[in-house]
Formats: C-alpha cells, sequence, structure tokens
C-alpha cells in the first residue's frame, strides 16, 4: 500500500517531521521490527549497570550490551528498508524481506553504527571541554 502523494509533499521542516512521524506510527512493521531490539538494549543496560554496581566482573554484561547494540543496528536497517519499501511499492512490504535486507547490509550497518557512536563520544568531549564553570 503506497503512501499518499500529498503526504511526500511537505512544505517545511515541521511538517516533513509530522509526515515522518505519521508514517512511522501507523505501519505495524516499523514496530514489529524495532520493539525486539529495543527490549535487548534495556535488557542488556540493566544488566550492566547492575554488574557495576555489585562490583562484579562486566566482561560479559559488556558482551551482552554489544551485541544488543549491534543488534539495533540491523533493526534499525531493517525499518529503514521496511519504510523505503512502503513509500515505494503498491504491494504491503514484509518486515521478515525487510531484515534479511538489513542483513545483506549487516557490514556497512555495523561501521556506521560505530563511527556514530565515535562521533558521539568526540562531540560531547568537546562540548564539555567548551563548558565553563563559574
Amino acid at each position: 500500500m503506497a503512501v499518499d502523494a500529498i503526504e511526500l509533499r511537505p512544505r517545511g521542516p515541521v511538517l516533513l517531521f509530522d509526515a515522518a512521524i505519521r508514517l512511522c506510527a501507523r505501519s505495524s512493521g516499523v514496530w514489529s521490527l524495532l520493539l525486539g531490539s529495543g527490549a535487548a538494549i534495556t535488557y542488556a543496560a540493566f544488566g550492566l549497570v547492575e554488574a557495576i554496581n555489585r562490583r562484579e566482573p562486566i566482561a560479559q554484561p559488556v558482551l551482552i550490551f554489544t551485541v544488543a547494540w549491534l543488534f539495533r543496528s540491523i533493526s534499525m536497517g531493517a525499518s529503514c528498508h521496511y519504510l523505503e519499501a512502503q513509500l515505494m511499492q503498491n504491494a504491503e512490504p514484509s518486515p521478515w524481506r525487510s531484515f534479511v535486507a538489513a542483513l545483506k547490509r549487516a557490514p556497512s550497518l555495523f561501521i556506521t553504527t560505530w563511527a556514530v557512536a565515535t562521533l558521539n563520544l568526540v562531540g560531547s568531549q568537546a562540548s564539555d571541554d567548551n563548558v565553563q564553570t563559574i
């Protein structure tokens, strides 16, 4: 089911954001692709924090968190593929086909995830250095 052409032509940044939110909110395929990765990240983060608070070895919780983060990158790629197929095709796309397409692009998704995380870390360090104390 293709999206109406009116929704593809927003006239400003706020309308573009609104159209994107409406597209994501009404497609159940995006929710099904992203729900599992969100739960995995939450579980892994809670396990890592619990291991740090108990002063236990953190090798296994860090590994679980890393695998959950990589699973999130695959899920994000699958949801992007799903939304692109929903916009471009007349038939309803399949979440499984989108997930398989994301698995085929796994190396580039992993590299992008690590690049964004590294840039975020560098950016946050640079902004912390520019903050003046009173």
